[in-house]
């Protein structure tokens, strides 16, 4: 086998313009994240053969197959609604795949029943897409697109329209599949735990192109968008680089124990972005002693239960020159003990610190 599974240099004109080039080896789950509009699913079916491309290429196992049709590539697609032909029944849906690459009647069905059975519903396979449960439907979709034998698995939002006890089963049942499968399998997902638990690299798109490409323990500890900081529900912000960390918009600005320094000289050409974790904002009612790096005033806007914590969300106080003010909204992480303790609610005024160890910049 070719040590690159897929090779992929994707140029398009469409509607969401795109500029990618992937190399995935044998055995890798990426998933592709990124806000609507992003391009995930076009590039998705651009990889599949259902967009045309005016430039780049397409190689899967060291064969280029951009001028070849979608059922020449050896490529499977599962799409949210897992797109199961309506008149025909589970077999028959699972054995199109083969039949269409020519296999006969009874060892398409034989594969179809293998597949059915592998994903636990082996005892549908009488039953139209209309009997089936939504869990149910994706299995099928699922075993579909296996069916063929696919080198590249294309995977949009397959668990999107899934309730959460369902979508839990389908993603074990995924997760198991996945965990043998040598080709490479792209999954776009706007979930972070089918990120994390799911995939071994995820690449991050941004208008048409790659933001960060790298493992879901690097993107989670220092995420490189405040697309991708939100996602993960931390906090994000742009600014311009400095010596200590990043000039905010609002005149503000967020020290960092490690800061990027800006590569020129000319305030505008550093362009910066600074997270922090919610966990990592402590509240106070009163100006806390000492001398933290980072410190402002706010009004508690919001709190919203999160099991045995709270989210409270704080709007930054209008400041004078002595007193710069913080973000202009900072989300924090709270025991609901510890909310109780201070007193939390909707419009007191607060304290808020984050130590500058806590605070990632990194170049835009």
């Amino acid at each position: 086998m070719d040590p690159v599974t897929l090779l992929a240099e994707v140029v398009t004109d469409t509607a969401v313009p795109l500029d990618v080039e992937l190399r995935c080896g044998p055995g890798e789950v990426v998933a592709v994240v990124g806000p609507n509009g992003a391009g995930k699913t076009t590039l998705l079916r651009t990889l599949a053969g259902l967009v045309p491309m005016p430039r780049g290429r397409v190689v899967i196992d060291g064969h280029d197959v951009t001028s070849r049709l979608p059922r020449q590539r050896r490529v499977g697609l599962v799409t949210q609604d897992g797109g199961l032909f309506p008149h025909l029944t589970a077999l028959a849906n699972v054995a199109f795949g083969p039949r269409s690459l020519g296999a006969g009647r009874r060892a398409a069905d034989a594969v179809a029943r293998e597949w059915l059975d592998r994903l636990g519903v082996g005892n549908l396979a009488a039953l139209r897409p209309d009997r089936l449960s939504g869990g149910q439907a994706q299995r099928v979709a699922l075993a579909r697109a296996l069916a063929v034998s696919p080198r590249l698995l294309l995977l949009d939002e397959p668990l999107a329209a899934l309730d959460v006890a369902t979508k839990t089963d389908v993603r074990r049942a995924l997760r198991t599949h996945l965990s043998a499968y040598d080709g490479v399998c792209l999954m776009v997902s706007h979930d972070p735990v089918d990120a994390v638990l799911l995939a071994s690299r995820i690449v991050v798109l941004e208008g048409g192109r790659v933001s960060q490409d790298a493992t879901p323990a690097e993107v989670t500890r220092a995420p490189r968008s405040a697309w991708v900081a939100r996602m993960l529900g931390w906090n994000a912000y742009r600014g311009r680089l400095t010596h200590d960390g990043l000039a905010l918009p609002n005149g503000g600005a967020l020290v960092a124990a490690d800061p990027v320094p800006a590569a020129d000289p000319v305030p505008a050409a550093g362009a910066g972005l600074a997270v922090v974790p919610p966990w990592a904002v402590a509240l106070h009612r009163r100006r806390p002693e000492g001398s933290p790096r980072n410190v402002w005033s706010g009004t508690v806007t919001e709190i919203t239960p999160l099991g045995a914590r709270l989210r409270v969300a704080v709007a930054a106080a209008a400041s004078g020159p002595a007193e710069p003010p913080g973000p202009a909204e900072v989300v924090a992480e709270v025991t609901t003990a510890g909310g109780a303790a201070l007193g939390l609610a909707d419009g007191i005024n607060v304290w808020v610190t984050v130590k500058a160890t806590e605070v990632t910049v990194t170049r835009l």
